[in-house]
This record gives structure tokens, sequence and C-alpha cells, in this order.
């Protein structure tokens, strides 16, 4: 009583008569009275008349008279007001909570230490204040709110300058849906969401380690690189390094996919073409960068600097080759360049300044631009490869397949290397062999000729004699599969030169290489091999063509699994039909069909008129534009039900501007059985639509259907038959344009964990395509609008959040963009009442006269003050549909009366019962009583004016012994019990 109102009613008119209604509603009072009336309500029709003082006492108390209030009841069920409906209660102990938290700020406590502390800046955050709390504690410091740090004080300042707009402003700005606009927002996000923060520390730490092993690869593996077989099969390792980053970036998408955050950008009306764009442009530029920087560490290692030739030693000369490998051996160190002993050409004879000739060779490291192509190649088959492995089915099971399959792959190069390296090794005839393609006949003529023929030839058969060439001798095809390619060509990197030395040393130099002609390239004694060049090109050509088809394949798996569209989208319902026709047909006991429920539930369940009348006007509503589909259903006799079920609509005559936004005709979900277990019916035949301008409640115990027939119109499940519209799109064949008109607010949160609350605001209003230059306005005002506006709420990430917080998050993100459809299940869960009441105001200003919505809820009030019609729906069906005050008049029990007396005596409770009966009904009845407290229910044809004038006069106290009172309608709870299951 001291904190509450006095009185309130609930009224519901017509849209178009709302300003008049309040108008006249102010008139019924007197001027001295209005100031205790406060009316409340936006435009959708529901207002909420507070009466906050009843004068008992005419003449000496403040407040409403008795004889007015019953002079506006009068009002109120007169012609003259124009009211469709009308309720009243007396203030409930919510809004006592209401009024005596109003102006409370949810924050986070300031807590005190043993230090000492200075009471200052209580009031507001000025600079020297931040300055007193960042130097230590200090007592207020902006309380009630935390101690601010830097990064909360400028998050404070920008979002002043940001501005906040209206919310009937937010709910008016349309999505504009633009493929550059989201290539745009997507880049952004990806890039924020995996390189920004503290969140990318992972991804910083594993591409670090890729290049902490490449690099200890570069130092010991110059090893080997004088001997060019053996580091071409370790070329598998950096393979394997560069493959790991497709399951980093695959495995996000596994995520996004199974934590629902890929359905949740797509509700939001992310579009098929710039997903796929940045799907296949970050991979690319993310792989191009990472192995830029790769190659780039990895060329200044020793393994790419020139092979240093072992000096000859007396005791070599002329000797075998394991004295070379000994000095090999000897003077190689970690971190110097590579040493190796160099072989004799034993087919070269020539002298030089009057000195026979010795020519000896190695195998040399290429050059950077050969490591850049091949890295390049590589990061062209990343999209395709992403792409193509969003056919993996889940998360876990996802990454581990997808981890195998790379290591396999990566493998797979070094297997084949080695199964040609012992085909080569044990082939019993010389003409099989691949190595006499380099230099086969022409090592005699080399011996014969003169110096002044030799050419490209002369260097493939240096390389053929020296060894290092058993990776050539895989088909350049196997470089279709990328890991093999990027093996191929990385092998061929460091073995497609030699460093020719000779004795006399200026041999090389001064005689040689000038005679080999300008088709042969050289750097000093170091020669590239031409053969390799042409090897090395048609394996890089195989690599894009892997490339290109890989990238097919992707877009067809996207297309297929991610963005179904009208030709998969109509097949697959036609498959899911004719399967369901098939086990209707094989199984009728266990798939029961709408008709057979309903007969099961006639015992127990009549259908009232309402509902009948529902589905009535549904029928009238689709029937002009189904299909004839008598091909599907020629085999069954009767059962209209299931025939109207399998129906189809027939897209290209639909008026969808004229339809109700949401509608469903014989809407029903099948839950398959498990384990021999019937299955399980979730919605039997469900016929609902949703007028524009119009809120539905739907209502209905857990199991009911409820959120079934939520997450169908969502997209989120699949129908098993029948039909589901919204803003006149069918939702089983035209996904795109209903994400693009929808807005939905699931049963369970769907947020990111490590970004914060301002990065998904800001990245749905960008991804809806409202204007660029408001979108950090609007997602602020959208954040202060269910309360998580304050600096050290709107930059924490979402993880951090409670429940309750991130309940408030996914209503917000559902309201951005006004869009046409509006699915709120269970929205306030968790929320409490100052929360919950500033949200349903948001929502409120959400209900114009363009859009439809459907809320969810176990909260009748909350049912009660958002919707204009109430549906409950029971096993699957729809079991009552009406106005909140059609059905409370139907199937409410009257009126509840709750006395507070004077004294708890029976003497006391024997008078009050009798002032009841003689002042208010005869046929009241005592439900109740609990010390001074008395529960009374009143039947339904109560004079009101009577009530009014009774319980406001003196002789309530006088003679009923009467203190305090609540009076109210039957709620919808009573109607919700009322209709039991």
């Amino acid at each position: 009583s001291e904190h509450g109102s006095a009185l309130q009613f609930s009224i519901l008119v017509h849209r178009d008569d709302v300003a008049s209604t309040k108008s006249f509603i102010k008139d019924q009072f007197e001027s001295s009275e209005q100031q205790f009336v406060k009316i409340d309500g936006g435009n959708a029709g529901n207002l909420t008349v507070n009466i906050e003082k009843i004068s008992i006492n005419a003449g000496i108390d403040q407040g409403v008279n008795p004889r007015t209030l019953s002079d506006f009841v009068t009002w109120l069920e007169s012609t003259e007001s124009k009211v469709i409906e009308y309720g009243f209660s007396n203030s409930s102990l919510e809004e006592v909570f209401l009024r005596l938290t109003e102006g409370d700020v949810e924050e986070e406590n300031c807590q005190d230490d043993n230090s000492e502390q200075y009471d200052v800046c209580c009031t507001g955050c000025s600079t020297s204040c931040i300055q007193c709390c960042l130097a230590g504690p200090c007592k207020c410091c902006c309380c009630p709110t935390r101690m601010l740090s830097d990064e909360d004080y400028l998050a404070g300042i920008e979002e002043q300058a940001i501005g906040r707009i209206d919310d009937g402003e937010i709910a008016s700005f349309k999505p504009i849906l633009s493929t550059r606009r989201q290539i745009i927002s997507l880049l952004r996000f990806a890039f924020i969401r995996n390189w920004s923060g503290g969140r990318s520390i992972g991804g910083w730490i594993f591409h670090a380690l890729l290049l902490a092993v490449l690099c200890l690869f570069g130092v010991f593996g110059a090893l080997d690189v004088p001997y060019g077989d053996t580091v071409a099969a370790f070329m598998v390792i950096p393979t394997l390094l560069w493959s790991l980053c497709l399951v980093n970036f695959s495995s996000q998408i596994y995520g996004d996919r199974t934590m629902n955050q890929f359905y949740l950008m797509k509700a939001q009306g992310m579009l098929k073409r710039p997903f796929i764009f940045v799907m296949a442009f970050y991979p690319f530029i993310v792989m191009l960068i990472f192995g830029i920087l790769a190659a780039i560490s990895w060329y200044i290692t020793p393994m790419f600097r020139d092979t240093v030739v072992c000096p000859v030693r007396d005791e070599c000369v002329g000797s075998s080759y394991s004295c070379e490998r000994t000095c090999y051996d000897w003077d190689w160190m970690p971190g110097d360049a590579p040493k190796g002993g160099k072989q004799r050409i034993s087919f070269w004879e020539d002298s030089f300044d009057g000195t026979p000739v010795e020519l000896y060779a190695v195998n040399n490291a290429g050059t950077f631009s050969q490591l850049f192509i091949a890295v390049l190649c590589f990061s062209l088959t990343m999209p395709g490869a992403v792409m193509t492995s969003v056919g993996i089915p889940g998360h876990k099971f996802a990454t581990v397949l997808l981890s195998l399959s790379v290591i396999v792959a990566s493998v797979a190069g070094a297997i084949l290397y080695i199964v040609y390296a012992i085909d080569q090794l044990y082939s019993e005839e010389e003409s099989n062999l691949c190595l006499w393609s380099f230099c086969n006949t022409t090592i005699a003529n080399f011996k014969n000729d003169t110096i002044g023929d030799l050419g490209p030839e002369f260097l493939n058969c240096i390389k053929a004699e020296i060894g290092g060439l058993t990776h050539y001798c895989i088909p350049p095809v196997a470089s279709i599969l990328p890991q093999i390619g990027f093996f191929q060509l990385l092998a061929m990197t460091f073995t497609s030169h030699i460093k020719l030395v000779s004795h006399p040393p200026n041999y090389v130099e001064e005689k040689l290489i000038p005679t080999l002609g300008d088709a042969v390239t050289c750097n000093g004694d170091v020669c590239h091999i031409p053969v390799t060049g042409l090897i090395y090109t048609q394996n890089l050509g195989f690599m894009i063509l892997g490339a290109v088809l890989l990238a097919l394949i992707g877009y067809l798996m996207v297309s297929v699994v991610l963005f179904p569209e009208g030709p998969i989208l109509s097949i697959k319902g036609r498959f899911a039909r004719t399967w369901f026709l098939l086990k209707y047909m094989c199984g009728r006991s266990k798939i029961p069909s709408a008709e057979q429920m309903l007969d099961q539930d006639a015992a127990t369940m009549e259908r009232l008129e309402e509902v009948v009348r529902e589905e009535q006007e549904v029928d009238t509503i689709i029937t002009p534009f189904l299909k004839n589909n008598t091909h599907v259903v020629s085999g069954i006799t009767g059962q209209e039900e299931l025939k109207q079920s399998l129906a189809s609509i027939d897209h290209s005559i639909l008026p969808r501007d004229d339809l109700p936004p949401i509608l469903t005709h014989k809407l029903r979900k099948v839950y398959p059985g498990v384990g021999g277990l019937p299955a399980k019916v979730a919605l039997a035949s469900l016929d609902l639509h949703v007028p524009k301008g119009q809120v539905l409640g739907l209502l209905g115990k857990n199991g009911a259907g409820k959120s079934t027939a939520l997450k169908i119109l969502a997209l989120a499940h699949e129908a098993t038959t029948g039909i589901g519209l919204v803003a006149g799109y069918d939702v089983s064949s035209e996904q795109l344009q209903v994400f693009e008109r929808l807005g939905t607010c699931p049963q369970f949160d769907i947020v990111w964990q490590r970004l914060s609350v301002r990065n998904h605001l800001e990245f749905f209003a960008s991804l809806k395509g409202l204007p660029m230059n408001i979108v950090k306005q609007i997602a602020f005002s959208l954040a202060q609008a269910v309360g998580l506006g304050a600096p050290s709420v709107y930059n924490r990430h979402a993880g951090a959040l409670s429940g309750g917080m991130r309940r408030r998050l996914s209503i917000a993100i559902s309201l951005i963009g006004a869009p046409h459809a509006l699915l709120l299940d269970e929205p306030s869960t968790g929320l409490d009442p100052s929360t919950r009441n500033s949200i349903w105001d948001l929502v409120n200003s959400f209900a114009t006269p363009e859009r439809a919505i459907i809320i969810t809820t176990h909260n009748m009030e909350e049912a009660d003050t958002l919707s204009t019609r109430i549906a409950i729906v029971a096993r699957g069906h729809l079991k009552m549909i009406g106005t909140q005050q059609h059905l409370k008049d139907k199937f409410g029990s009257g009126y509840r009366l709750q006395l507070n007396l004077t004294k708890s005596t029976k003497e006391n409770q024997e008078k009050a019962m009798q002032f009841v009966r003689l002042n208010l009904h005869e046929e009241a009845e005592l439900q109740a009583k609990q010390a001074k407290t008395l529960h009374v229910s009143l039947p339904k044809n109560l004079d009101l004016r009577r009530v009014f004038n009774s319980l406001y006069s003196n002789k309530a106290l006088s003679e009923g012994c009467i203190n305090q009172f609540l009076l109210s309608q039957s709620s919808l709870e009573d109607v919700f019990l009322s209709l039991g299951d």
C-alpha cells in the first residue's frame, strides 16, 4: 500500500484509437485527481492506467474519489469508450519492487580493503577522480560503480560522444542486405575475432610455434641439402606445418556450426555470396601472410645458403665418396651453411691452361622466388579446402577427422617418394628408370664432342650424375592434391640448382659456364637445372588445377550443406514428404496421423469453437495457393488431414505483402523413435496465423510443442510435413528470403564467449546493412535499452556475463534491423523485474502495424502484458486461442479478493465475510484464511461500482474490520490451469 498503486487497469483498444482513448481517460477524472492517474502504453493498443491513490474521506484525503472510480468503470463498459476489453488488479509485489529500486544501476560493488581510502568522487567521474582511482583505492570513486580502468574511462567518454537513439527510432531502421557491406562486416569480424585482444593469444602462439619449428628445421635440415634425395623426403615437415593452418581455419567453422553461431548469423540475414567470398578470401590472405613470413624466416636459415664444398685433402684426392662424407660430417655444425663433399663428374674430360680439369658438382638450394611461388600456390588451395571440409559433421569429430586427413595427405608425398625410390633402385631395366629422361645417350657425346657444343642437356646430365632426382619421378598429376603438390614444389626448390667446382679453381666461371649458352641460367658457379624448371612448372599447373577443382567442390558443398536454396530445398522437401508417406503406410501404429491424435484426445480435449474458427481462417488464407499433390497421396484413401499436411505452396502466385507475416498450415514435426520406441509427435497439426500489428503469446506446458513451432519458423528445425510462412516466404524452400525478414531470440543464448557485447551488436548491426554512420549508435542504444550500456558491461566478454545479461544480449541481437516477423522464445527468463519491464517496453516499441510477433513464455504476466492475443498449445495441438479478456471471461473463475483484517480473531473474520456478502456479493466464498488474511472468491457477475464504493468507504473498517484489501480478476494463469493438459 505504501509503495504500490491503489488500483491498476489493463485496457485493450484498437491501435487507431490509442491516442483518443488516452485523452478520454484523462477527461474521466477531475483536474485535482489527474495527478494520481498515470497512463502507460505504446501504440500497440495495450494501455495501463495506474490509480496511485484513492481518497476514502472526501474533502480530507487526497486521491481519486471512489465515486469517480465507479463512473470510470461505467465509462469503460459503455460503447462510447471504444474499449474492447479491460481488467484490473491492485498493485503487485513486483510493482513495489520496481518502485523501491527505481534509479538503481546494476553495477559491480566497490571493494574496500585495509589500505587508506579517500571519500571523493561520489557523484561524478571527473579526470581527477579517475587519476585518484588509478593512484590508489578511493572510498567512493564514482560509486556505486567499480573503480574504472583507463579502458573503461575512455569507453565511457566514447559512448557519451556516440549518443543514444530512442527505442522507436531503433525499430524503424530497415535492413539493407548488401553483398559489399556484408563482406566488409564479415572480414572485419573475422580479423577482430582472431587477431585482436586477449582472445587472439592462442592464435598468435599457434602460428609462432609453427614458425619456430620451421626455423629449427631450416637450421638442422641444412645437413642434407648437398645430398638432395634426403632433404627432399624431409619436405613432409614444412608441408605438415603449413597444412595445420587448414585445421585451425576449419575448426572455427565447425565450432560456429555446432554452437549455432552460424545459424545465428544466417538468421540475422547473412547472405551466401558474402559468406563464400570471406570464407575464401580470409583463409587465403591469412595463409599468404603467414606463408610469406614463414618463407622469409626459413630462407634466412642455413638451409638456403650456398653450399660450401669441402676442401680437397691429400688423403681424399681421388678416393671414394665416403671420404668426402667424412669431411662433410666433421666440418659442419648447426648454424653454418650447408657443407658437402663434392662428387666427381666422371664423364667430363678437359684441360685449362695446360692442366687436366677435374670437375665436381654438389646440390644447392633454389631461390626465394621459387619458395614464394610454392607458398602462393598453396595459399590458393586453402579456400577450396576450407569450404570442402564443411561437409564433415560435428565439431570435435570433424576436427579430429580433418587433422588425421591433413596428416595423411602431408605424409602422402613422402610415401610416394619412398615408393618411387624403391622402384628406381630395384628396376631391372634401364628403360624403366625415370632418371634416364634427364640424361641418356648424350653422355657419350659429351665425352667426345668439343666444349662448344654444350647446352642445357649438359647440366641435366650433371644433375643425373650427382643424384637428388627421385621426387622428379613422381607423376605431376599427383600434385592435384594440395599437400603432395606443395611437397613436390618445396622438394624441387631445394634440388633445382647445382654448384660446380673445378680444379683448377677458375675453370668453371672462366671457361665452362660461358660455353653453356643463353638457355642456361647461372649465378657465379651456381646454375639452375633446365629440366627441373620444366617439371616444376608441370607440378605447379596441376596444383593450380587442384585448387580450382577444390574451390568448385567447396562451393557446391557450401551451397548444399550451409546455404541450400530453392531447387535443393524443393528436392529435399519432396523426399521428406515421400519418406514420411512411406513410413506412415508401412508403420501406422508407430507414427499416428494428426487425425488419429485428434481421435485419441477427443475424450479429454474438446475442440473449441475458437480453434475451429482459427483453422478455418488459415484454410481460407492458404487454400487458393496450394498445389495439387494428388500424385503424392493418390495411394491413400480417407485421411484428409494427412493429405492436407502433405500439400505444398505454389510460390509463383503468393501475394506475399498481403499475407499475415506469420502463418502455419497443418504444421507437423515428428522426431524418429530411438531403440525401437515409437516416434515422438512434437507438433501434430498446427494451424495459426499472426496478422500484422499483432503480438501472439504462445503458451503451453513443457513439451507442448511451442518451442518446436518457433524453431521450425526460425529454420532451426525442419518440419516433417505442413507449411510455414514468414513474411510470405516458405520456410521449407525460401530460407534466404525468410532470414532476411526474420528476427529470432532462441530459447538458449547463442553468443561468442570471447567477444564483447559491443562486438556482437556492432557486428550484427553492420551485417543487417544498417547505415554505417549510425551502427555504433544503434549498437550502444540497444545495449542501453536492455541494460548492458554501462562501460564495464558493454566492453565485457559475453562469456563473463551472467545468465540474465546474456539473455538481454540475445534479445538485443534479435531486435536489430526491424524484422518483419519477430520470434521470442521465453525472452525474459532469468531477468529481474526491473530489467524485464525495460525489455517489455523495448518489445512494445517493436509492436508496429507492419510487424508480427510471437512470444513463448511461462510467465503469465508477461503474456498478459505484451500480447494482443493468446494461443495455448497442448500435446502438439492448438487448444485455445483468443484475447486475454476473452479467455478470462470464458475460463476464469471471476474475481479474487484478499482482505487484511485489523485483528486475527474469529469474530473479525466473521464480520469481514458478513460485510462482503452484504455489500459486494451474496455468493462470496471464503477460500482460505491465514492469521489476519482472508482469501475470498467472487463470481463473475460482480457490480464493480458497488465494490469500489463499499471497499473504499469508512464502513469497511468499522463494520467489516477490513484494514486493507487486494482485488483482481482471474489471471491468465487461472485460465491456463483451468484448461488443464
